[in-house]
């Protein structure tokens, strides 16, 4: 048993400990909005004059528990508090996930002007107390003006408008899956093969024999045991997986390419439409000749007029030697020659570097009018009226100065990939 004053000697040293914790300990404290703008994967290597831009041209915004976002062409960061988005996609179940600090919405809407597909609501939730969360908007004035600095050459700029539009890439993608598993699966249940292979252990394949043979549509030839309907299955269904993972690596690094109207390109890897309308077309005279083999084709081209929003996998860039091989009568064995082409509005692209990760140092470039051809020289030469770093595509069309009255040829804006560009939620 311990008296009083020794239950006192005891208490004094742990009632003076809590009080220099109440005092000096650590609290809490809600990041600065400056450090908020800074955790944005588009903002994390930019400069000290990117956040002055952002906050001069953005305001703080309080919401009240169940207040909806505006539908205008703002950008939304989440400084404090949190949003709940749902959608409704054009095909598949509703969705819906939360945004926290640090959260950015209506990135696609407020640099293309466009919408996500599907219906969208942003509700503000109240926390315990009912207090809204604590928004910093960014008006569509300072996103004009980031646009005109990067058109005017500013290389900050650029690559920041490069970043915040492949972060836009990839919310599209997300929003565009049910509609890609759709058109690819049927495109690959094309292409799937219908014999296996003489020799399972192999790894590798000498394709540029096989293709020597027949160098249009595939091989007629058996290579083993025939493939039934659920082997066929299960290698459409490891294919979209491929096809997934690589696009969501390659849309870090890929290019943002503004076409005028009437200008064209040549397409040799992954592309998404942001804005605008195109027409894909085939060049290849003697698959056009072929019915089957021209069929099969225009699903794995996705030949045709897109609009808006679409996805145009490359999908050759998924394909094993052993899977050319062994494709069936008819599939193009080769990569087909596509051409994309500007509607009367243009069009914006994000363009992915090829599989073989070498970009064209040029390209060719003709003038619809007259017909003449001429070559663009490289990024470090550029021509007049071109804003030209020149990537994974063969220009052709508009020369520059040209394109039908769209200003100048296409624009084709290269950088660095930054570090990530999948962390931050919303669209």
């Amino acid at each position: 048993m311990l008296d009083s004053t020794e239950q006192l000697s005891l208490a004094h040293p742990i009632e003076a400990a809590e009080r220099r914790l109440e005092l000096l300990g650590p609290v809490w404290k809600a990041p600065s909005l400056r450090e908020v703008l800074r955790q944005l994967p588009f903002m994390r290597e930019q400069p000290e004059q990117v956040v002055d831009f952002f906050v001069r041209y953005g305001h703080l915004m309080m919401l009240k528990n169940g207040e909806t976002l505006p539908d205008n062409r703002d950008l939304y960061v989440v400084q404090s508090g949190i949003i709940k988005v749902s959608y409704q996609p054009d095909l598949g179940e509703a969705q819906e996930y939360f945004l926290g600090a640090g959260g950015v919405y209506n990135l696609y809407g407020a640099l293309t002007g466009e919408h996500l597909p599907g219906a969208t609501d942003a509700v503000a939730q109240g926390n315990a107390l009912g207090k809204g969360p604590v928004l910093f908007c960014v008006s569509a004035k300072g996103l004009r003006q980031l646009s005109a600095a990067a058109a005017a050459g500013d290389a900050t700029f650029q690559q920041l408008e490069l970043d915040m539009n492949r972060l836009a890439g990839l919310f599209l993608l997300e929003r565009l899956k049910p509609q890609l598993d759709i058109e690819v699966s049927q495109a690959l249940a094309r292409m799937a093969p219908l014999y296996h292979s003489i020799d399972p252990q192999r790894q590798s394949f000498d394709k540029t024999a096989a293709l020597n043979s027949n160098p249009t549509v595939g091989s007629s030839h058996r290579h083993g045991k025939r493939v039934n309907r659920q082997q066929r299955a299960a290698w459409v269904r490891h294919h979209m997986a491929l096809l997934k993972q690589n696009l969501k690596c390659q849309l870090a690094k890929a290019e943002l390419l503004v076409l005028p109207r009437g200008c064209s390109v040549a397409q040799e890897s992954h592309v998404l439409l942001l804005q605008g309308t195109i027409q894909v077309k085939m060049t290849d005279e003697h698959i056009m000749a072929d019915q089957r083999a021209a069929e099969t084709a225009r699903w794995v081209t996705n030949a045709g007029r897109h609009q808006h929003q679409s996805i145009l996998p490359w999908l050759w860039d998924i394909l094993s030697d052993d899977d050319v091989t062994r494709m069936p009568v008819g599939v193009p064995s080769h990569p087909v020659p596509v051409v994309i082409t500007a509607g009367p509005e243009g069009a914006t692209l994000l363009t992915c570097p090829p599989a073989a990760g070498e970009l064209a140092a040029a390209a060719a470039v003709v003038t619809p009018s007259k017909g003449e051809s001429m070559l663009l020289p490289t990024a470090s030469t550029p021509a007049s009226g071109v804003t030209a770093r020149l990537g994974p595509m063969a220009l052709s069309g508009a020369a520059p100065g040209g394109g039908g009255g769209g200003g100048g040829g296409a624009e084709s804006k290269t950088g660095a990939a930054p570090d990530t560009l999948a962390r931050s939620s919303g669209g």
